[in-house]
Order: structure tokens, then C-alpha cells, then sequence
């Protein structure tokens, strides 16, 4: 496959990647559903399960270097026993919203701290006891409690 066809069909993939999480994260989305785009998830990243790591360089705005130490040591994984390495379609999607997020609040210089951070945080919110937990107090459902409670 040429570069050109490697970059339209990685970036083709990760955008439908990228939507179908936002979909399956959104609660008025049923079970039935979510379960139906879980599988179709599945299907897309099958399809494109890497991509090289020039691709996913430029796609993250990174250099080389920067991509292969993130692939080696960061939020990148790399498709298992694939020879030149590539990086996963499944974490490219997952970080290049919050990297893109993070470039849009400034946050450039220590981007991968701030994106270990992110993604860590994001990992919490989407726990499903975390979840149910703040629609409680969004709900007004919670008892304040103090260190004597403790």
C-alpha cells in the first residue's frame, strides 16, 4: 500500500474509531445499541489494526522519535509481531482526540505528562460506578460528609 493510501485509510478508520466511542459514551444511547456499535468497533478495527509510524507521527503532529518513544514508553501500543513496528489503530483513536484536546488549551509543552493525566482521567469518568456516581450528585442524591465521618 502507498504512503498516501496508508494515510487516507489509517485516518479514514480512526475518525470512525473516534466517533463510535463518542457514540457509545453518550447515556441516551441504549444497551442494545451500544452493543451493536461495540461490534461494529470491533469489525473497523480489525479492518486497520495499525498503522506505520510515520503515519500516526504526522497524524499526532509529533516527530518520528517522539511517536517510536510514546510506542516504546507512553500512551501508544504497538500492533503485536508486526515487522517494520506500527502503532494501533485503538490507541491512535484514543490519543489523538486528547492530544488534539490538549494542543487546543495550550498545553503543548509537557504534552506527554499532560496526556498520561488526560487519559488517566478520562479512564475514571467513563467507570461506570463513577458515572452513576456523579449523575447522583448532579441529581442532588448525596449525603455532605465531614473528616469526623471518617
Amino acid at each position: 500500500m502507498s504512503l498516501i493510501a496508508d494515510v487516507s485509510a489509517a485516518e479514514a478508520a480512526i475518525q470512525d474509531l473516534i466517533d463510535l466511542d463518542v457514540a457509545m459514551h453518550d447515556p441516551s444511547v441504549s444497551p442494545q445499541l451500544r452493543r451493536r456499535l461495540t461490534l461494529m468497533r470491533q469489525r473497523r478495527e480489525q479492518e486497520v489494526p495499525g498503522v506505520r509510524v510515520s503515519v500516526a507521527a504526522k497524524m499526532l503532529g509529533l516527530s518520528e522519535r517522539t511517536t517510536r518513544d510514546w510506542l516504546a514508553h507512553g500512551p501508544l501500543d504497538a500492533v503485536p509481531g508486526a515487522k517494520p513496528a506500527r502503532v494501533s489503530t485503538a490507541s491512535l483513536a484514543e490519543v489523538l482526540p486528547a492530544v488534539a484536546k490538549l494542543r487546543e488549551l495550550g498545553q503543548d509543552r509537557e504534552l506527554l505528562r499532560a496526556l498520561i493525566d488526560r487519559l488517566e482521567d478520562d479512564r475514571i469518568r467513563h467507570h461506570p460506578r463513577v458515572r452513576k456516581s456523579i449523575e447522583q450528585m448532579r441529581r442532588g442524591e448525596y449525603e455532605p460528609f465531614t473528616s469526623a465521618d471518617l
